[in-house]
């Protein structure tokens, strides 16, 4: 509850607390690939949000998305809409964070550095592409070509975006990333939706 959120909302009283509840799940197909689609409903105010998980056996990945619809009347503001919130398996050995950064002629260099207790946040609030950060990672806990473990995830479009990479004091790191918050508020009107 008190770790990194994926969504904050405004709603038309001034609350901005969210209370996401299940509500309905369902297997189908999207784009030829196996689709996990849940439902979640506020307990109290007409906001729906759907999250997508869609299965890429082949290349060993997870793509996740997430609609947000205003089920009611009045606006609701979105200040935070992230595509996801992913926590790893727990995990006392050190992990180390690797991104991509540059600039102009010197673009894509590799960036390492150890996770700790705290937040490693990469972000871009260029609102355009650029090579001073691109929005991917990968964390591992000592791995090689050969063996070890390595999560990665990359956001799939341009404009401004954050990623952030926190780790407690046990061993528990989440990511979260997604359009960045920094000068964001989306009106979502009523009976409109927004992915």
């Amino acid at each position: 509850r008190y770790g990194e959120i994926a969504a904050k909302a405004t709603f038309a009283d001034q609350t901005r607390d969210l209370d996401l509840r299940f509500a309905n799940a369902e297997i189908d197909e999207r784009n030829g690939l196996p689709e996990l689609r849940v439902q979640l409903r506020d307990a109290l105010y007409p906001l729906q949000v759907d999250l997508s998980y869609c299965i890429d056996t082949a290349n060993d990945l997870i793509i996740r998305s997430a609609r947000f619809t205003n089920t009611g009347t009045d606006v609701i503001v979105l200040e935070r809409s992230f595509s996801a919130a992913w926590t790893l398996p727990r995990q006392f050995a050190s992990r180390q964070l690797t991104t991509l950064a540059g600039q102009w002629g010197a673009e894509t260099r590799i960036q390492r550095q150890p996770i700790v207790a705290g937040t490693a946040m990469l972000e871009s609030r260029k609102g355009i592409p650029g090579a001073n950060a691109y929005p991917w990672f990968a964390l591992d806990t000592e791995a090689s070509e050969q063996q070890g473990e390595v999560y990665f995830g990359t956001l799939a479009w341009s404009g401004s975006w954050t990623l952030h990479i926190t780790t407690d004091i046990l061993g528990t790191t989440t990511i979260a990333g997604g359009i960045h918050d920094y000068d964001f508020a989306w009106r979502l009107a009523g009976n409109t939706s927004f992915d």
